[in-house]
């Protein structure tokens, strides 16, 4: 039973977060990349499995069960794992043998709408530990190396053939392993060590220039960036702007560092990061995923007991040179199974975020990962175990909300604005949005959308919309777009499914199939061959 102290500190520090467990992946799997391409389906790939032998498989998470993907052209044990601004990802490098050996040159390309993966060229070098960014022209800028030579090397975006060696003015001898790249407007690229070496001991965290003079390190001597800089995190949260988490090394205190066209400066936020978990227990922050679209960040976080730790950091006010708003989360209780280190997460939509992989222990964890696999949910309706009390707080605050509200209602002897409708009357308001007004038929509708035009806020909609629906927002715009589809298909059989999809409001056809699919279990020519439309 948690402690009536712990009940305390979560209330007021920490909001629980909802905890699903998903089936295991196929393969056990650690040094993998893991991404999701659109929000909701989970791909992993390569790493190394048990016994730390390298893995050339791939799989991805999809309508509640894990199936195996083509196999990838090389496994890419902790090589470096990129999103292209095109939607496909960039893999690339990896250690060259079983057990964490040497290094590899391959580069391939998966796109999310075939499913499949393609050789488009070699390194410049035979990496591992490599990091790697998007430059505004496209090119690849990719710099980073274990136990080997490095420098920074800039590749042709088109085939990735075209190679060109990039030396740094200042060599990276020590702590070059998974650095961080931040891009410049005047076409520079800054390379920032992370303060340990091959060997993870202690060194100085280096700043590295392409171009021009070097300026001095923006961390202090007594500070370290902290997690990983390789491709399944992010850290740029708008164009050459980028977040890095930072640790004091005796592990006392953490901060963010905030790069804004090679400007550094400490993230000024509202609340500090804790350093102690909800049990008094000391707590680690790890790594950070930023989410350029929405201009937020995540970092996750742990305790000895195992609780899982999340802080969204909200920068939009940090660009007007305000405090970023920072809301924490935790698992009240223990996850048991949660992996204790090589954390491989996914930020999906609606405030979800996806974890597989990984080792359970310190001490030969390599030879032994897991397929254990999970998503937490910080959104309006959270799936999956909370424990019993956390729903009788909620319901408990819920009902001090109805009275408190019926007692205000009975003294002022008004009806209620537009701001207090209820669920229901709400629903029939979006309703009329989707059904008189087609809204559904903007490719880029999103919940904020319906939230301005109904005079309310974003969490009302979205709330409204799962407790009165059972499911997403999104879920709920594409069966308005899949039924219309199946009325423009009844009425016009010969057309051509691209453009009905369009006209109906898919972003592409892809995705069309694929939610027809999910909601009627077949396909649009299948579907029309059973409604016996007659010649």
């Amino acid at each position: 039973m948690i402690s009536a102290l712990s009940l305390l500190l979560i209330l007021t520090a920490f909001t629980p977060v909802g905890v699903e467990r998903l089936p295991d992946m196929q393969v056990p799997r650690a040094g993998h990349a893991f991404f999701t391409p659109d929000g909701d389906v989970l791909v992993a790939v390569g790493g190394h499995t048990t016994g730390f032998v390298r893995t050339q498989t791939a799989e991805e998470y999809k309508n509640g069960r894990w199936q195996a993907l083509p196999a990838p052209l090389y496994p890419h044990d902790c090589g470096f794992c990129l999103r292209q601004r095109d939607g496909a990802f960039l893999l690339g490098g990896g250690m060259g043998e079983d057990f964490g050996i040497g290094q590899s040159f391959g580069i391939e390309r998966y796109r999310p709408e075939s499913r499949q993966f393609s050789a488009v060229g070699i390194l410049d070098r035979a990496r591992a530990f490599a990091s790697a960014i998007e430059l505004q022209d496209g090119s690849i800028a990719v710099c980073g190396n274990l136990h080997a030579e490095d420098a920074l090397a800039i590749l042709d975006t088109a085939t990735l053939g075209t190679r060109m060696d990039a030396p740094l003015t200042c060599p990276v001898s020590t702590g070059s392993c998974r650095p961080w790249l931040f891009e410049t407007s005047d076409g520079n690229v800054l390379v920032l060590g992370r303060g340990l070496d091959d060997y993870c001991r202690p060194v100085p965290c280096t700043l590295n220039s392409w171009r021009g003079k070097t300026p001095p390190s923006p961390v202090p001597d007594d500070w370290m960036p902290i997690g990983s800089a390789n491709g399944n995190s992010r850290s740029e949260i708008a164009p050459y702007s980028y977040l890095v988490p930072l640790m004091k090394r005796d592990s006392s205190a953490y901060a963010v560092l905030f790069v804004r066209d090679g400007k550094f400066s400490t993230l000024e936020t509202d609340r500090p990061f804790p350093v102690e978990g909800i049990d008094g227990g000391k707590c680690w922050w790890e790594t950070l995923y930023a989410d350029e679209s929405s201009c937020c960040a995540w970092l996750t976080g742990r305790d000895v007991p195992g609780r899982f730790y999340l802080a969204k950091i909200d920068c939009v006010p940090a660009f007007d040179g305000k405090k970023a708003a920072v809301t924490f989360y935790c698992t009240p209780e223990k996850v048991a199974g949660l992996p204790r280190g090589d954390w491989n997460v996914a930020v999906l939509s609606g405030g979800r975020i996806a974890m597989a992989g990984g080792y359970s222990k310190w001490e030969g964890g390599n030879f032994s990962p897991v397929a254990s696999a999970w998503i937490f949910h910080t959104e309006v309706s959270q799936k999956g175990g909370l424990p019993w009390w956390a729903w009788a707080a909620g319901a408990f605050l819920a009902l001090c909300a109805v009275v408190f509200a019926f007692v205000r209602r009975k003294i002022r002897c008004r009806k209620p604005d537009a701001g207090n409708t209820s669920f229901t009357d709400m629903m029939t308001r979006i309703r009329y949005l989707m059904e008189e007004k087609q809204f559904f038929r903007k490719p880029d509708l999103k919940v904020e959308d319906i939230a301005t035009e109904l005079g309310t806020n974003v969490a009302y909609v979205r709330g409204c919309i799962v407790g009165m629906q059972g499911g997403s927002f999104k879920d709920f715009v594409n069966g308005y777009r899949v039924r219309h589809v199946q009325r423009l298909l009844l009425e016009h059989p010969d057309a051509k499914i691209n453009l009905l999809a369009e006209e109906a409001g898919f972003s592409s056809t892809a995705t069309f199939y694929r939610c027809f699919s999910a909601i009627c279990g077949c396909s649009p020519t299948e579907w029309l061959n059973q409604q016996n439309i007659p010649k």
